[in-house]
């Protein structure tokens, strides 16, 4: 006897994996399996509905975007001087380069409890530095 599932077996299945081709060349597939179309008296399926493409120029790209990435955080770390990031709202650090600990004193620890603004004191250098934080998020640039 053959049957359908009822809707809530139904469920999709992405796989990535490498296959290799007959010229030797490895390329990056996707399968995915969305549906189990008609299963056996003993739950295994009959039939598969699927599709397979070839996602290689995608890992190629994602591959590249990562050791850029990679290249741009090593010279972000290595910058001389303070190079910080961060978030536009709270003014939390997104990220700061390995000469933040010697020149401010404060543990990763500390400065992940902080704002930027947090190391100014109040009064109008600390307003100055708010209405620029501002102009920079508003219009990309600091007058």
């Amino acid at each position: 006897m053959i049957r359908r599932p009822p809707r809530s077996t139904l469920f999709p299945s992405t796989t990535l994996f490498r296959s290799i081709r007959a010229d030797g060349e490895v390329r990056w597939l996707e399968a995915e399996l969305p549906e189990i179309d008609i299963l056996k008296n003993d739950g295994r399926p009959l039939t598969i509905v699927g599709t397979v493409k070839d996602i290689t120029e995608r890992k190629k790209v994602e591959r590249e975007l990562h050791e850029t990435q990679h290249t741009a955080e090593e010279i972000f770390r290595t910058l001389p001087g303070l190079f910080y990031v961060i978030e536009k709202d709270t003014g939390a650090f997104i990220y700061r380069n390995n000469n933040f600990y010697q020149i401010t004193g404060y543990s990763d620890d500390e400065v992940d409890r902080m704002s930027a603004l947090d190391f100014f004191e109040p009064g109008p250098d600390r307003e100055k530095t708010v209405r620029k934080i501002q102009e920079v998020f508003e219009q990309s640039e600091a007058s």
